[in-house]
């Protein structure tokens, strides 16, 4: 497995093709699940496959995500979440407004409202010409933990209301110690014995849902 950087955490990516044989590298990168897919689509088409796959076109969030897609070792161009509006301003396909304007090959402007990675630059293409595509996906999921007998001993930390929107498995994964929660309450759930809970602020009822913090891909 090639290490990058002592700072970036696990993902991998899964290079997939539905039509001949599918490849695995693995690589690390920050808290996502990265899915290239070998196969030429349009921009509609491969957006259709990405969320088929519980999943979206990748969003590159910083610098250190960029630097790494431009070392995967295929000169392909993939299709990724990024779009011209109307007023002629870049978004992401989840409404984050495109800032980096030095990502872009400058050699080649073009006057479309879509975008792929090639070669470590942005270029921007029609929507209906092919090309493969990079999906990506939370590298973390909840599942679901059955505790059962006495709970007295158990306590909750409340680590943000209502998670604030957010999936609540990627704010317990970011929060330290927490390895458990309870979605409806929003908790941070630690084990403690019964007569050692001060940091407790909600004590917890029998009837909750708890889920554990792991890796889905």
């Amino acid at each position: 497995m090639a290490i990058l950087s002592p700072s970036i955490r696990t993902f991998l990516i899964f290079l997939i093709s539905k039509d001949s044989f599918a490849t695995k590298l693995d690589m690390r990168i920050q808290n996502k699940c990265i899915y290239i897919f070998e196969i030429w689509k349009t921009f509609d088409e491969a957006e259709t496959i990405c969320r088929h796959e519980h999943a979206g076109l990748m969003i590159i969030e910083n610098q250190e995500e960029f630097n790494t897609i431009a070392e995967i070792p295929f000169t392909y161009e993939f299709w990724i979440g990024l779009n011209k509006t109307a007023d002629g301003k870049w978004y992401w396909t989840n409404g984050r407004e495109f800032l980096n304007n030095s990502w872009w090959n400058q050699t080649q402007p073009g006057s479309y409202d879509h975008a792929i990675f090639q070669n470590g630059y942005l270029i921007q293409k029609s929507r209906t010409v092919p090309s493969v595509f990079i999906c990506e996906d939370v590298a973390y999921a909840p599942f679901p933990v059955n505790i059962t007998g006495d709970i007295s001993g158990l306590c909750g930390v409340e680590i943000m209301p209502n998670c604030e929107g957010l999936p609540c498995v990627n704010i317990c994964h970011s929060y330290p110690g927490c390895v458990m929660f309870a979605p409806m309450a929003n908790l941070c759930i630690n084990i403690k014995n019964s007569t050692d809970q001060s940091t407790c602020t909600i004590n917890l009822k029998s009837n909750a849902q708890f889920y554990r913090v792991g890796l889905k891909c």
